[in-house]
């Protein structure tokens, strides 16, 4: 429960800090596009969002990718993998998570907002957002066997929850048939 709201912390993070820091390629704890994150030794079955996700399902779904970011430090040990990339039109970033957690594990975090439930694909999952004043970015949970994948879209600027929210279905409805089950 303690890596949802740390992946998810960091994610809001470097978003803000992004805003700040004009959303460079490395640092922030990232590191350079298509570098593996550490991981758990038995972690190592996660799909990495930065090595794993080919250009052509990212420009599909109207993703830069070129824009590339990994979200988590690759110096530090992590049962999360995340990426991110910039549309090329618009002032978001969408995140892909990738994770041993699990939606029951999302279910049962009190820093966590459920929205609704949702189906997309075969997939039951969950539309939520994170549960402290600001909060800015909408997630869409989808189970695997490895745990889950959450497709989080930020939106940098004003704009209602809402706009968030229909990205990130948007993202995860295009990206679904492609993930692992």
């Amino acid at each position: 429960m303690r890596a949802i709201i740390a992946a998810r912390t960091v994610i809001a993070g470097v978003a803000v800090l992004g805003l700040v820091s004009g959303c460079s390629d490395v640092g922030l704890g990232g590191s350079a596009p298509g570098t593996p994150t550490a991981a758990e030794p038995e972690m190592d079955n996660l799909l990495d969002p930065c090595t794993d996700i080919p250009d052509e399902w990212l420009i599909e779904t109207g993703l830069d990718p070129s824009t590339e970011r990994n979200v988590v430090n690759p110096d530090k040990i992590s049962s999360w993998r995340i990426c991110g990339w910039k549309p090329t039109a618009a002032n978001y970033r969408m995140d892909l998570l990738s994770t041993s957690k699990t939606i029951e594990d999302a279910r049962a975090n009190p820093n966590l907002t459920i929205l609704r439930d949702i189906t997309i694909g075969d997939r039951a999952g969950i539309v939520s957002k994170d549960d402290f004043e600001g909060a800015r970015s909408c997630y869409i949970s989808l189970p695997a066997e490895q745990g889950m994948f959450e497709i989080a879209v930020d939106w940098f600027g004003d704009r209602p929850a809402e706009a968030q929210c229909d990205l990130a279905i948007k993202h995860a409805t295009d990206l679904e048939p492609h993930l692992p089950r």
